[in-house]
């Protein structure tokens, strides 16, 4: 009744949670979908305005491409007194006149690298400005930006700000969302290594490529310039770098997890990735080209590297689930790949691009939580037997039978299990203990808690016992036992097995009853041995 009573309360508390979640979450829908302010003003909020120009290419051989654009138009009346001029350029050295007087210039000052990167270039507009000529002259540093149109606003730059930032922001979302999942990737698996708990780097190296994917996405955004305006070249690297060696922690999860015929293939890629990534940077850091302008190489490298995972996942480890978790990252990575390619070479820039990181961050939240769910199972369960551990059985006696409740201890142990290893070696012995195992699971089920002590040694755990039910379990196993042997099975199987329940002893502690009942196994083995007859030391 009591039992009855408990699982009626947990059913009872899921569904209020559920149902709670349930209709906060409508209503919340609701409001957005059908509920607004009404909000008038008189007064006009501050905004901007794109001006037209006429555009020139000029020709200049000491050019990094040989040319030059230059732009002209007039500035025309402001709104307020906070107007500017503001404008984006990729790639470019920019300069800015006003009735051919500079008041703004954009270079490099860099001896590793040609380009300033992507920049918003804000200049304030007085007053006395009005009627002005503005010329600007945009100088582009690579080919890739030869035929990029400028827009040049006047306005608030506060306005033309949160409009970036509305746009930029679900891709800083993901792109945060990315980076928060690779450091607890890195920082869950490390503790789980350091405490010994897992031995695989696997969600280690997904933490890494998952961090990557964030600092790449985010310092791509055109909103990254207008917080490190400052630092946007030092930015524009940050970028490259991440995207050039984001495939080698990638490579070294696949191959963490692939033990199939093709196990070295990604190790192989790690490699030639690493490589190739080597020669780019020593290409950038000498002048002989620039990390934008092998761009071209990190994404051969990654279609390369798509390729080698469809193989990897076709040859995968013989684990069931290794292979499904396989596939499902192949397929989500080539879908989102295969979009943000079409979008950065139909588009011509890659701000935007997110189809990579939803598919990658889809996965990334799957195995983060099948990982922890993993890892905390394989700590407590036994890897043999596959039945709980010791330490489980500490956390189970501890924490989770309430105290007062009536329990039943139940010790078991092999018989004759060194005559076994003795003489049909110890890979037989194991059979006999895992086979002795299914026999615990098949008699007890999931009803009661079964652990394995150590070496040939069982624990039982039976809730709400007296003495009729765990002497029911105890005729059901010795049945089970028997009708093993029965079967002609060899070696046959024999065990001993001693029983307390908590009532008997009511001022004993739960490891107290453990050792009654160890004390009680040992004589139920003692009187086993001595019913057998003895030849030359061995039983039987």
């Amino acid at each position: 009744m009591k039992k009855k009573l408990q699982f009626d309360l947990k059913s009872i508390t899921v569904a209020v949670c559920f149902v709670t979640v349930f209709l906060f979450v409508a209503f919340s829908f609701y409001m957005a979908a059908f509920k607004d302010n009404t909000v008038y003003s008189d007064r006009n909020i501050a905004s901007y305005k794109t001006v037209n120009y006429t555009e020139h290419e000029i020709k200049d051989s000491s050019a990094p491409i040989g040319m030059r654009k230059e732009y002209r138009f007039e500035i025309g009346d402001m709104d307020n007194g906070e107007d500017c001029l503001i404008f984006y350029v990729v790639h470019s050295l920019a300069e800015v006149r006003f009735d051919g007087n500079l008041v703004y210039s954009l270079t490099v000052d860099n001896t590793l690298g040609k380009s300033p990167s992507s920049n918003w270039v804000v200049i304030p507009l007085y007053n006395s400005d009005i009627g002005k000529t503005a010329t600007v002259t945009v100088t582009p540093v690579y080919e890739s930006v030869r035929d990029r149109e400028e827009v040049f606003n006047i306005g608030s730059r506060y306005a033309v700000f949160m409009q970036r930032l509305k746009t930029d922001l679900p891709q800083i979302i993901l792109s945060s969302l990315c980076i928060i999942m690779g450091i607890l990737l890195i920082v869950v698996q490390l503790g789980f290594i350091i405490n010994k708990r897992t031995s695989s780097f696997d969600m280690l190296y997904l933490g890494i490529f998952s961090l990557l994917v964030g600092i790449w996405r985010i310092t791509d955004t055109r909103f990254s310039p207008i917080m490190f305006e400052n630092y946007t070249a030092s930015l524009g690297y940050i970028t490259l770098a991440a995207l050039f060696i984001m495939p080698i922690p990638l490579l070294l999860f696949v191959d963490e997890r692939n033990t199939g015929k093709l196990c070295v293939l990604p190790r192989v890629a790690a490699i030639v990735n690493s490589v190739a990534a080597l020669v780019c940077l020593i290409c950038q850091v000498t002048g002989i080209e620039d990390l934008r302008e092998t761009l071209n190489v990190s994404h051969i490298m990654l279609v390369a590297d798509m390729a080698l995972f469809i193989v990897a996942a076709l040859f995968a480890a013989r684990n069931e689930a290794k292979r499904r978790d396989t596939m499902v990252f192949i397929s989500l990575l080539v879908f989102g790949c295969v979009f943000d390619f079409a979008y950065y070479y139909i588009k011509d820039t890659s701000s935007g691009i997110m189809f990579t990181t939803i598919a990658f961050l889809i996965y990334t939240f799957y195995m983060f939580a099948k990982s922890i769910l993993n890892i905390n199972k394989k700590a407590y369960v036994d890897v043999k037997t596959k039945l709980f551990n010791r330490a489980r059985f500490d956390d189970y006696i501890n924490n989770k039978i309430p105290e007062g409740e009536p329990i039943g201890v139940m010790m078991l142990d092999l018989n004759s299990l060194k005559h076994i290893n003795d003489t049909y070696g110890h890979k037989v012995g194991d059979r006999v203990i895992v086979k002795f195992s299914e026999l615990l699971r098949k008699t007890f089920g999931k009803g009661e808690f079964v652990c394995r002590w150590g070496g040939d040694e069982f624990v039982v755990i039976v809730r709400n016992a007296d003495r009729e039910k765990l002497e029911g379990y105890y005729g059901a196993l010795h049945k089970a036992a028997e009708d093993y042997n029965g079967s002609g099975a060899t070696p046959k199987i024999y065990f001993a097995c001693g029983y307390v329940l908590s009532a008997e002893y009511p001022e004993v502690s739960r490891s107290e009853l453990l050792t009654k009942a160890d004390a009680r196994m040992y004589k139920d083995k003692q009187a086993w041995y001595d019913k057998r007859a003895y030849a030359n030391g061995n039983v039987f």
